[in-house]
């Protein structure tokens, strides 16, 4: 209980990211059968129930992909750091 942090945030790609972001589908990472079967486990966790974190994980489990964050590397070295975490946090575009 001492190690929960209640007001964490998950600012990473999102499944709705690829669209945003006009990511190709070459830097998606199939999921595999063990992924899928973890996604929908996930789904039942109390931590995962809220509204927001369903519709992610529902997407992915949908779509069958993952994406990382170095998909976004494509668009130059600084672009995490100088526009995409910028953008998120100031658009408050988080997974809570």
């Amino acid at each position: 209980m001492r190690m929960a942090v209640p007001s964490a945030r998950f600012v990473g790609l999102s499944s709705f990211d690829k669209a945003k972001y006009q990511l190709p589908m070459n830097v998606a990472i199939k999921m595999d059968d063990g992924d899928v079967a973890r996604a929908k486990q996930m789904l039942a966790y109390p931590w995962f129930t809220g509204k927001q974190w369903q519709r992610e994980i529902q997407e992915m489990v949908a779509s069958g992909v993952k994406f990382e964050l170095e998909a976004l590397s494509r668009r130059g070295i600084s672009f995490i750091t100088e526009e995409y975490l910028p953008k998120k946090t100031k658009e408050k575009d988080w997974l809570e």
